[in-house]
């Protein structure tokens, strides 16, 4: 009963922690609301791991104080780590094979965007044949080629858009192909995940 009671006072430690760390840096109900969501769930389980050991060892006075404990050391664990799992993206489908690749980060208000271009000697229906099975591999929910309305100086213009397993964060994946008259496909990918 003491280690159920230590797990919960671990997620409300972790919890309050949270909002108010959250409600006095930021405006975004959405982002506190995220953010006291990992917490709150990385407080129970340090709750959870410091009340089991201190039952454990035959200190049941001390469980709840030893729960209240690893909530906060958890946090703060979840603190130091979260930066990187932020900055670093996920797997995601890779450019065609021996394609000279240009790339450009940038951030926003949302998150981090990595933007790859390049062109190859291959047709369109090679490349778009490449990035459906990578997408395969990475991507969730439906997902498909459709031609783009707008297509100067272009003979075809195809466009998906994905979304990427990632636990806790949203993360996008947009290929554009663009073939050329002279047989060449231009193809800009656009990586995209929360921060």
């Amino acid at each position: 009963m003491r280690i159920a009671a230590a797990t919960a006072l671990g997620a409300v430690v972790a919890g309050g922690i949270a909002a108010a760390v959250v409600w006095m840096s930021t405006e975004s109900a959405q982002f506190a609301l995220d953010a006291a969501r990992i917490f709150a769930v990385g407080g129970a389980i340090g709750g959870a791991i410091g009340g089991a050991l201190a039952w454990r060892r035959g200190q049941r006075r001390l469980a709840l104080v030893a729960g209240a404990i690893g909530a906060m050391l958890m946090c703060c664990l979840i603190s130091l780590a979260t930066p990187f799992y932020t900055q670093i993206p996920w797997p995601s489908p890779q450019a065609f094979p021996g394609a000279e690749v240009t790339v450009s980060t940038s951030g926003g208000s949302w998150g981090m965007t990595r933007i790859q271009e390049y062109t190859v000697q291959r047709s369109i229906d090679e490349v778009r044949a490449h990035y459906e099975r990578e997408m395969r591999r990475y991507c969730v929910g439906q997902w498909r080629f459709a031609p783009l309305p707008d297509c100067k100086g272009y003979t075809t213009c195809l466009e998906a858009e994905c979304r990427i397993r990632r636990p806790g964060m949203e993360q996008f994946f947009t290929v554009t192909l663009r073939a050329t008259p002279d047989e060449q496909t231009e193809c800009r990918q656009m990586n995209s995940w929360e921060d």
